[in-house]
């Protein structure tokens, strides 16, 4: 999308790019109809964050930015997206806020630092259990109830200390097919 953004006498931007109809409407009596942007402006092309990042997998520990980047040697500027690791702080933030809002079902259990899953107050007895945050307790399941997992992975669990499957996709076509 064509935009237009505000820039300082060193050529570099200031402020957000606006849409070309914002513009008009903010300065009514300025002439864009020419290749160039008027005094003190240049072009801006908005670009998607998918169609620059494209396949680029980003994880917990990692974050986005968006940076305003000049095209070659034209007065015309266009988005930047990087991706880039978090700072400790950061992942501390992440982590802090995490410990502060566990979900609703299990705000008495605990989240364990070094895989980030939630344990809870009291170990599940085995046998088909379900946890209570009402009685703190676990309580075995009625018919049609579903059982819990005696800890819980968070969005910063990593994938390498998540249950593997005892079987592969492998296994069961080997299997129906024998």
């Amino acid at each position: 999308m064509k935009c237009i953004i505000q820039i300082d006498e060193t050529g570099n931007t200031v402020n957000h790019p606006i849409t070309i109809d914002n513009f008009l409407f903010a300065f009514p009596d300025t002439d864009i109809s020419g290749d160039n942007a008027p005094e003190g402006f240049a072009w801006f092309t908005r670009k998607e964050k998918y169609s620059v990042l494209g396949e680029t997998q980003i994880s917990e520990n990692q974050k986005v930015e968006l940076t305003y980047s000049k095209i070659s040697d034209s007065n015309e500027f266009e988005d930047n997206f990087i991706v880039r690791d978090l700072t400790i702080d950061e992942i501390n933030e992440k982590i802090n806020d995490l410990k502060n809002n566990p979900p609703e079902h299990i705000k008495s259990w605990t989240l364990e630092t070094d895989t980030y899953f939630w344990l809870p107050p009291k170990p599940r007895p085995k046998g088909v259990y379900r946890w209570d945050e009402t009685s703190s307790s676990w309580l075995e399941c009625a018919d049609g109830e579903k059982a819990m997992a005696a800890k819980i992975p968070s969005y910063l669990t990593p994938e390498s200390a998540l249950p593997k499957p005892k079987f592969s996709l492998l296994d069961l076509i080997t299997s129906n097919t024998a």
